[in-house]
């Protein structure tokens, strides 16, 4: 991304900042899915308590590439943490990650409704009293950009929770309460009335997707869509052709590589050496490469012994397969008998050899 800076008139910057930015500079974000800013990552710090924080973005899963614009947080499962929904600016999806770390811990968890105040509380300020100093969490109507998150306030009470704890409700009104409560509750403090203790119990969340409708969703492929008809050229060159895999009668796996691919090196010999149980089984092996340089590819695949069918697929139709500029590979496609691509594999590793290695197998 880059700015120019002129110096205009003011219809002319009316048009820059309006039809012009709209027209060209919107479309390539919303439709070539192109980045805001770069594809920077999402991130999250832990605080260690002493003032310092740990970038835990890779092992938290948070770390998605996606132009996050909005972000809440609430306990979604109700089973004592705190979950995250993210919202791309591209607005292609949604991020649901759901947190499995601390949910075995006591926690407290209020509600606030105003009677004196306004209704939703907000600048009500809950304290809560521990061994370890006293838990601080103020009602807000709003957090980050144009969200809004769990209006619940939701206390971390450790492994080893007291029996009971003291809480004080300072209300925007100038009223301050106190109440007594026991861990693993979920309470609703209305001001001026006392407590009442709510039912709170675990909410199931969206079953997680499979590995393979995870890659779909990176993919420009859509899982039981026809393979698009692609042009490429056989390897040694030949002419262009556009094969079908539509009604062929057999399964197809479509291995999409490059010679500059680190995974590929080692993933192609093993392929190779599957090659003629995988034809045995009625599985078409086909290995396309999306090298812009064609020239390196067949002494390449000499290198490594291969002579499974291979071809150089046309850089006009790399958006096929791929969204954007991001080339992922090694990437796997199984296209069954009809044409239709049923499931992808990313990367090579041992539970992708062994998803192929199945292939070879007799299938219920």
């Amino acid at each position: 991304m880059f700015w120019r800076h002129v110096v205009a008139s003011a219809s002319e910057l009316e048009q820059a900042g309006n039809e012009s930015y709209q027209n060209e500079h919107m479309s390539q974000l919303f439709d070539e899915g192109l980045s805001f800013s770069g594809f920077e990552r999402d991130t999250l710090y832990w605080a260690r308590g002493d003032g310092t924080y740990l970038d835990i973005s890779g092992v938290s899963g948070l770390d998605s590439i996606t132009d996050g614009r909005g972000l809440a947080y609430g306990d979604l499962d109700n089973d004592g943490d705190l979950d995250v929904v993210t919202v791309p600016v591209q607005e292609v999806g949604r991020l649901l990650l759901r947190n499995n770390v601390g949910q075995d811990n006591a926690f407290l968890r209020v509600s606030l409704k105003g009677t004196r105040s306004a209704t939703d509380a907000f600048g009500a300020v809950v304290r809560v009293t521990t061994p370890a100093g006293v838990l601080t969490k103020i009602k807000a109507g709003g957090s980050g950009f144009l969200s809004s998150s769990d209006p619940r306030l939701l206390f971390g009470l450790g492994s080893e929770p007291e029996e009971s704890y003291r809480i004080e409700v300072a209300w925007p009104s100038g009223l301050k309460e106190n109440h007594e409560v026991i861990p693993n509750e979920s309470v609703l403090a209305v001001e001026g009335e006392g407590l009442t203790r709510l039912e709170s119990t675990l909410a199931p969340l969206p079953s997680p997707l499979s590995s393979s409708d995870r890659i779909f969703r990176s993919l420009a492929l859509s899982k039981g869509q026809p393979f698009p008809l692609l042009t490429m050229s056989p390897v040694p060159h030949g002419p262009s052709v556009t094969p079908s895999w539509s009604g062929v009668g057999r399964k197809s796996l479509v291995n999409v590589w490059a010679t500059w691919c680190i995974p590929c090196a080692i993933e192609m010999p093993e392929l190779q050496a599957l090659y003629p149980e995988l034809t045995e089984a009625g599985v078409d092996l086909v290995g396309i490469s999306v090298d812009t340089n064609a020239d390196g590819v067949a002494p390449y695949l000499e290198a490594k012994g291969v002579d499974y069918p291979i071809y150089i697929l046309a850089e006009k139709d790399f958006g096929k397969i791929f969204p954007g500029d991001a080339l992922t590979v090694p990437l796997t496609l199984v296209v069954d008998e009809t044409g239709a691509v049923i499931e992808a594999l990313s990367g090579w590793s041992a539970e992708t050899r062994e998803r192929i290695e199945s292939l070879t197998r007799p299938q219920p």
